[in-house]
């Protein structure tokens, strides 16, 4: 029986001594799943995906069979920087930059039903060993992938591309830094295994040589790789795929242990849903509600794929019930939206008026002036000479505080960017006399940028 065979049996587990013998061949073992709303993956879109960079694939299939061949550079780093991929070796010396690859084709199981993606995910860390021998091997492999075409050829796809397929995953495994099998079902579930001795490059970073520290290596390493699948398999939705935690990777511990995963699984997805209830905005209400679709889905299909005693072990989650405490959140939060805008609008309305009043007072001083017996207040005076001398600034110091407080009345709006977002919703909640005192010192913040960048001299003109 082939290695890839006894592989994808790991997604759903047997006791045949076969899988045990490939078990031990494969000690670090770890499953997952690769969210799927409708519950079954489209192989013919793997790599079509452009986060967090674009992948460079090449997917064909005869009908019998899909042969997939996917790379793309990624930044693994855990630097919080922005342009971390640029800034990171400048400021810290540290480069996070890997190049993943995903090497497959379809398989038929005897005495399955679905057919099983099975094949090789490589990760390489040296540009140079990349540019110079792996990107060359892999584009031949894939320009020789896109050559085939059913109706001129007499042969089919896995005599075109059997040979050279297993060629070049021989040949870039031996220049990788870390490579992994994995098995992936059409229902989603991942099964990935890091042999024992596995083959790599000479140059390639050593492993700790004590068990726990090990382990816990190739778990990291392995949940890289396992991300990648995910992401040129699964378009990510109702989440941002930068901060995307509804599923995770899990290692076996156990050969029959196909439940406890699961369950983990299960457990990640409904706390993001709890994570976004607790952030009441109408972006991250409805992908909630998203996040509770993808759930139910990995539940259905847990029942599917799990025996009747495990199936029946899977908590009991109120989804009807959560939809509905969503839905009537969302309802109140677009009625406080509502009158958000309506007090925005006054406040627009209240402006523009005290803009027209001023302009009619500059106007009503040309008469003063000319009149000599109509003395203006020395406020209406320094009101008109700030127009007057400053009207761009003047004009600037308007747009400035009604867009601040249009942000302030809206913020939860989900256009907003979320730093700003969040800043605002903090003031939002402070205190009435808090608020007032805010208010004034954003009022002496804008005379202090007024002053000191637009070079406004106060003195001159009060």
């Amino acid at each position: 029986m082939s290695t890839q065979g006894d592989l994808s049996k790991a997604s759903l587990p047997s006791k045949s001594e076969a899988f045990k013998a490939d078990t031990a061949k494969h000690p670090y073992h770890f499953r997952g799943w690769v969210p799927a709303v409708s519950g079954r993956l489209s192989f013919r879109a793997f790599g079509q995906s452009s986060f967090p960079t674009k992948a460079v694939s090449a997917n064909r299939s005869d009908g019998k069979t899909s042969y997939i061949v996917c790379y793309q550079r990624r930044d693994a780093s855990d630097v919080v920087l922005p342009f971390k991929s640029a800034l990171a070796p400048l400021m810290l010396k540290l480069k996070g930059d890997f190049y993943f690859v995903c090497i497959a084709k379809t398989v038929h199981h005897e005495g399955r039903k679905q057919e099983f993606l099975d094949g090789w995910l490589i990760l390489f860390e040296n540009t140079e060993v990349w540019k110079n021998h792996v990107a060359p091997i892999l584009k031949e492999l894939q320009d020789h992938i896109r050559q085939y075409r059913a109706y001129s050829l007499s042969c089919s796809l896995d005599e075109h591309v059997a040979a050279k397929y297993q060629a070049t995953i021989n040949g870039a495994k031996t220049l990788s830094s870390f490579n992994a099998q994995f098995s992936l079902s059409r229902s989603g579930t991942v099964s990935i295994a890091v042999p024992l001795k596995p083959v790599v490059s000479s140059k390639a970073p050593a492993f700790p040589k004590d068990a726990p520290n090990r382990g816990h290596m190739m778990h990291l390493l392995s949940a890289q790789l396992f991300f990648f699948l995910r992401d040129i398999g699964h378009r990510h939705q109702h989440h941002d795929p930068k901060t995307d935690t509804i599923s995770d990777l899990h290692r076996i511990d156990k050969i029959d242990d196909d439940f406890n995963w699961r369950l983990g699984t299960l457990y990640s997805m409904y706390r993001k849903v709890i994570d976004l209830k607790r952030a009441p905005h109408s972006d991250t209400l409805a992908n909630a509600m998203g996040v509770i679709a993808y759930a139910e889905t990995f539940e259905n299909i847990c029942k599917d794929e799990l025996d009747k005693n495990s199936a029946e072990n899977l908590p009991t989650y109120y989804n009807e019930q959560t939809k509905e405490s969503i839905s009537a959140a969302k309802s109140a939060l677009e009625l406080r939206y509502a009158e958000n805008v309506r007090k925005r609008d006054g406040l627009r309305s209240l402006l523009l008026s005290i803009l027209g009043a001023v302009f009619a007072f500059v106007a009503l001083l040309s008469l003063a002036d000319g009149a000599g017996s109509i003395k203006a207040h020395p406020a209406l005076l320094g009101a008109a000479r700030m127009m007057l001398v400053h009207p761009f600034e003047c004009l600037f110091l308007v747009i400035f505080l009604y867009v601040i407080y249009a942000k302030i009345a809206t913020f939860g709006e989900p256009k907003a960017f979320p730093l700003f977002r969040k800043t605002l919703r903090l003031f939002h909640f402070l205190d009435r006399p808090v608020q007032v005192i805010a208010w004034i010192f954003l009022g002496l913040a804008t005379i202090a940028l007024m002053y000191f960048v637009f070079l406004v001299d106060f003195s001159k003109i009060l």
